[in-house]
């Protein structure tokens, strides 16, 4: 009688991000963006409800401030469980080893303070309290760096050494230059 057996299949890294993970970083990115840009406004509505214990004309900017918070932490959430139990492409294994680990040393700090300071906001809103509130607007100041980091790591990969490891996160299909050597100018290296 023929027995089952288990057979190992290796399967390569994924070469570019699957398709969810590149929908998430891309709505997170513009829903943090737009936060950061128009969250001012919810440090006056704190202010004025800590203070007065009335919102008045700040309750649309912190409903919406409120609201996005919580769908980011969310989102981070989910991303966060897709990123532990999806494989990802590995760094090139031309990168020095420096550079792979800040790269990688900024996504999860990216992810701390993602989860941490829609919790942060949402605490320091419901329970009024100043020193969970400094704790969300110093977050936002770290995660001001992350980013800012994070564009300098994109722009390294891809006018200093003119890779293409930034296009396994863009929008699209399979990549057309996979594979291909880029020079910085976006030409195929001959």
């Amino acid at each position: 009688m023929p027995t089952a057996t288990s057979a190992t299949v290796d399967i390569a890294p994924p070469r570019r991000y699957a398709l969810n993970h590149v929908v998430l970083h891309w709505t997170i990115a513009f829903l943090v963006m737009f936060q950061l840009i128009f969250g001012h406004d919810m440090a006056f509505a704190f202010a004025r409800v800590r203070d007065t214990g009335i919102l008045g004309t700040s309750l649309g900017a912190a409903l919406m401030h409120g609201t996005l918070g919580s769908v980011i932490l969310l989102l981070m959430v989910y991303r966060l469980y897709m990123r532990i139990s999806q494989p990802i492409p590995p760094p090139a294994p031309d990168v020095p080893r420096a550079v792979q680990v800040a790269g990688r040393a900024n996504h999860w700090v990216f992810y701390a303070l993602l989860i941490a300071m829609p919790l942060a906001g949402l605490a320091a809103w419901f329970g009024r309290s100043d020193w969970l509130g400094d704790v969300h607007s110093i977050a936002s100041k770290l995660l001001l760096l992350s980013i800012a980091a994070h564009l300098a790591g994109a722009i390294y990969h891809r006018f200093v050494r003119g890779d293409d490891i930034v296009r396994r996160m863009a929008p699209g299909s399979a990549d057309a230059t996979e594979g291909r050597s880029v020079g910085p100018t976006g030409l195929e290296r001959q």
